[in-house]
């Protein structure tokens, strides 16, 4: 696996501005079907936001019980924070990213989302936002690399 992966390859191009609320970002990465967006400010990467910090945003209160409680029996925990999570900034619920500049080697690439832990990586050209790299599309990448049916 030597060579880049993802030198050509057409990345989603998921991303919110910097400005953009909790709502507006939640909206967009189900939209994208990713576990991560890019957050933007122009083109230069920001932060990413995913699913754990949508979860985080929206039941800060829940999880903070699940730490010490191993049950619980009420659903209303879940709607503790949920509403005025909406309006706050995605620059607060954000997490802090070094992107993958491409092009970029299938080692790099894997050595990162395990070491990482994370189910997404955001990738630049030159500086400049130039995608998403999930897991899915990089598990298809290599398996069609090596020429599997898919």
């Amino acid at each position: 696996m030597n060579g880049p992966v993802f030198d050509l390859a057409e990345l989603p191009k998921a991303s919110v501005p910097i400005g953009a609320t909790a709502e507006e970002a939640a909206r967009q990465l189900y939209r994208s079907g990713l576990g991560a967006i890019a957050v933007l400010a122009g083109d230069e990467v920001r932060g990413m936001f995913t699913e754990d910090d949508l979860l985080r945003a929206v039941f800060p209160r829940y999880l903070d019980m699940l730490e010490h409680t191993a049950f619980l029996d009420d659903d209303d925990a879940f709607l503790v924070a949920g509403d005025p999570a909406r309006t706050r900034p995605v620059e607060t619920l954000m997490r802090a990213v070094e992107p993958v500049e491409l092009p970029a080697s299938a080692f790099d690439i894997a050595q990162r989302f395990v070491h990482d832990d994370s189910a997404a990586l955001i990738a630049v050209r030159h500086g400049a936002f130039a995608g998403v790299i999930d897991q899915t599309t990089f598990c298809t990448a290599i398996l069609r690399r090596y020429r599997w049916q898919l």
